[in-house]
């Protein structure tokens, strides 16, 4: 289809919606305790190998909280409800085929991070 790019034809768009500015991602974000769980697909994770950031948002009236994932930064900020996940020092081993994701820490060892990939079993073979 004209105007789509790889990631959107295969989410089953007409148009590119990074282009639009519309583009949802469907990573799962899992709190619980001190640490977090990222999981990313398959388009998630071509996203990071194109240097580009990933975000999930949940707003209400007198907040909410995020969670971003940058490929070409280095540490673990917080601001609010915003964290910040910076995948520089790890993006090759997040992205290595043969690796299930990545383990980072945050704020001295106060926050457990897990990043993993978590493709269908048809991107397995």
């Amino acid at each position: 289809m004209k105007g789509a790019c790889r990631l959107c034809l295969r989410a089953g768009q007409a148009a590119c919606l990074r282009v639009l500015g519309a583009y949802t991602y469907s990573m799962k974000v899992r709190f619980a305790g001190r640490s977090v769980r990222v999981r990313l697909d398959d388009l998630e994770t071509d996203m990071l190998l194109r240097r580009l950031p990933l975000e999930l948002a949940l707003s209400w009236p007198t907040g909410g909280w995020s969670v971003r994932l940058e490929p070409e930064r280095r540490g673990v900020t917080a601001q609010g409800g915003a964290l910040v996940i910076g995948l520089a020092e790890h993006l090759s081993t997040l992205l290595d085929p043969l690796q299930e994701g990545v383990s980072l820490e945050g704020f001295a060892g106060e926050l457990k991070i897990r990043i993993e990939k978590d493709f269908s079993p048809q991107y397995l073979a």
